[in-house]
């Protein structure tokens, strides 16, 4: 429905309708910036700067063009402190990327857990599994965390995944 306003006042009305609709755009876009830095710190294990991110507002759950989250680059790279914090922020721990391309870790359908177990970070995919994190998950092509750390040879990922019920 479209307004009909003359004069003076129909002209600091649309003003008012405009700036509104720019101040919101800016606030978006600060957030999708803060959320980008918030994967990027993650990614790099700056708990410092991940823990003030999440202070200024930084969607824990946010996810990248390639559906990455912050809790799946902390948990590629072996940065358990920061997927502590992220869990306790109530990160979702069984968050999947896209689909996509065969690039494990930006297609698919991974988690934080997958991630993890293809690299070896076995403190974090005990954490992971501490917080309830689906042992039996499948990437879009059947793909298990057991299966990804049993092909990288990480015998101890592989053994703790099956004790936590893995198939």
């Amino acid at each position: 429905m479209m307004l009909r306003t003359s004069g003076i006042i129909g002209f600091k009305a649309r003003m008012l309708v405009s700036a509104v609709a720019v101040m919101a755009l800016c606030v978006t876009v600060a957030v999708a910036g803060v959320n980008e830095d918030l994967i990027a710190a993650a990614f790099n294990g700056d708990l410092p700067e991940v823990q003030r991110l999440l202070a200024k507002g930084a969607e824990v759950n946010a996810k990248d063009k390639e559906g990455k989250t912050a809790l799946m680059m902390a948990s590629w790279n072996g940065h358990v402190e920061v997927v502590r914090v992220l869990l306790a922020k109530g990160a979702e721990v069984n968050a999947k990327t896209n689909e996509g391309p065969n690039e494990l870790i930006s297609a698919n359908g991974s988690t934080a857990l997958m991630l993890a177990s293809w690299r070896g970070h076995l403190e974090v995919v005990r954490v992971l599994l501490a917080k309830r994190a689906d042992v039996n998950a499948k990437r879009n092509d059947g793909t298990t965390a057991l299966m990804l750390a049993s092909y990288r040879g990480h015998r101890k990922v592989s053994a703790l995944l099956i004790e936590a019920g893995a198939k």
